[in-house]
């Protein structure tokens, strides 16, 4: 989208309006900026003379005075975001100690922990939804909680709540969140077909005119990500998203947080589902009692835990023996098949055969994600004790 405008210089005229919309008239006329208010450098504004150096906000679109034309930016997903130092405390309580991480762009990005360790809190903060108490959420290098209600349109969120309204058919849903975050200049017809389009990516099309009330719980949750990824936003933040979702309905989900990845987003969310992180994303957090352990992709995270896996079958097992080997991580024995973590897999198959024994069907692996995460948090409640996390 384009105005011409008169000289080096645009003079702004912004009217607030109840319908969520604005159209680009006359040059050196007027824009109406809808509910959504006007944002020059992050200060909302009713009347601004720009020069260049000026970025211009309205909902999700940007623009920029450039040779006499208002341009706008076309997202391309190129952002940045940083988590500084972040704290959250409720009263004498730290449920969020001094995180701080980068958030790749195009990237899908998994944060993990057990329950309480602080994930649904770490997405709060990242949102501006429930900001940290202190520490900086920078989005695209600025100040997300200074300038968050410009900032917001570009975040999608899916909580682990329910956002829907009940008495809303799917498709109604949809259009409403297609018509607030779309610019004004979209064609009905057009974020219709974008609903259209998502609710066919989801598997939807056939629920579009079942009301939220009569959906079930993972075509609920369907349909909240559909709301998420409905307007194109930059950033996608889910909080367990496939909570209730059956196997097919698991791997539709993916195969589309893939493509919106493969589009150019930026995907963030938090699960207990393990297995999942694995296999979907390209980095993973793992937090615990508010504390970030680790930051890596899977392969990376697996090889944090220093340890691997060591499964053979062993006549007369004795346990005692068996608990005093080198680099003995775990032990867990299932009558004559043994099964042991170890920080140095050599050392304890070498020690095995010295003293006599002949194990069979001898396997030495790498740590699954599970493995490595227990592995990562155990170490870190060893060694800081084991006080309560907040509850997620």
């Amino acid at each position: 989208m384009t105005l011409k405008c008169k000289g080096a210089v645009f003079f702004f005229l912004f009217l607030a309006a109840a319908a969520v919309m604005f159209a680009a008239k006359d040059a050196g006329q007027t824009i109406d900026a809808g509910s959504f208010g006007v944002f020059v450098n992050g200060q909302r504004v009713t009347k601004q003379v720009l020069t260049e150096q000026d970025l211009v906000s309205i909902g999700s679109s940007t623009f920029r005075l450039t040779g006499g034309e208002l341009r706008q930016f076309v997202d391309d997903g190129n952002i940045t975001f940083t988590a500084q130092e972040l704290v959250v405390k409720a009263g004498n309580k730290v449920l969020l100690d001094h995180v701080t991480f980068p958030i790749p762009e195009k990237c899908l990005l998994g944060v993990i922990g057990p329950s309480g360790a602080g994930k649904s809190t770490l997405l709060g903060a990242l949102t501006g939804m429930r900001p940290a108490t202190t520490g900086t959420v920078l989005y695209d290098n600025r100040d997300l909680y200074q300038n968050y209600n410009e900032l917001r349109y570009r975040i999608g969120l899916v909580p682990q709540e329910s956002v829907l309204h009940t008495q809303l058919t799917a498709r109604r849903a949809l259009q409403y969140s297609a018509e607030l975050r779309f610019p004004a200049d979209i064609k009905p017809a057009e974020r219709d077909g974008r609903v259209d389009e998502v609710m066919g990516e989801l598997g939807l099309t056939r629920h579009a005119n079942t009301r939220a009330d009569r959906l079930s719980g993972g075509q609920t949750q369907r349909v909240r990500f559909a709301l998420a990824i409905c307007g194109k936003s930059e950033l996608i933040v889910l909080d367990e998203p496939t909570a209730a979702m059956d196997v097919e309905t698991r791997r539709l989900f993916w195969n589309s947080m893939k493509e919106e990845v493969a589009a150019g987003r930026t995907l963030l969310f938090a699960t207990h589902y393990l297995e999942e992180a694995d296999q979907a994303a390209d980095r993973i957090l793992v937090i615990n009692r508010g504390r970030l352990l680790a930051d890596g992709t899977p392969a990376e995270i697996k090889a944090r835990a220093g340890a691997r896996r060591l499964s053979f079958r062993l006549d007369k097992v004795d346990e005692p023996f068996l608990l005093g080997l080198p680099g003995l991580v775990n032990l867990e024995v299932r009558h004559d098949v043994v099964q042991i973590q170890s920080a140095d897999s050599d050392a304890t198959l070498y020690a095995i055969l010295d003293a006599g024994y002949r194990p069979s069907e001898i396997e030495v692996t790498s740590l699954g994600l599970e493995q490595a995460f227990l592995a990562i948090t155990a170490e870190d409640n060893a060694t800081n004790g084991h006080s309560a996390g907040e509850t997620n």
